[in-house]
């Protein structure tokens, strides 16, 4: 397995994308399409779910997280972002959720 480290602000930074970020989104999205790996692809939703969320696509960064910690279920990271979401948000029913999800894997 290899494994990239990428900046999210050189991922965001893309002059030839119609919209910032969009070619990060497309060219990550082809990369988890290709992802056999369920780690790998935990990975790739909750760096998607970075990307979407800085560039104010709430819903779909939120499905990504939520992705991510299906995949990984163990990582806390995806699951500590959709919180955040959550709280900036003021979604009491979402917040729920991720704090009863926090709650199992910590047993």
């Amino acid at each position: 397995m290899t494994v990239r480290v990428v900046s999210l602000p050189a991922l965001l930074h893309d002059r030839h994308a119609p919209e910032p970020g969009h070619g990060a989104v497309a060219a990550l999205g082809r990369e988890l399409e290709q992802a056999s790996d369920a780690g790998e692809r935990a990975r790739l939703h909750h760096l998607l779910g970075r990307l979407e969320e800085r560039r104010g696509r709430i819903a779909e960064a939120t499905q990504h997280y939520q992705e991510a910690t299906n995949l990984a279920p163990d990582d806390l990271t995806p699951l500590e972002a959709l919180i955040g979401l959550a709280v900036r948000r003021s979604s009491t029913e979402n917040l729920t959720a991720a704090l009863e999800r926090l709650a199992h894997v910590a047993e």
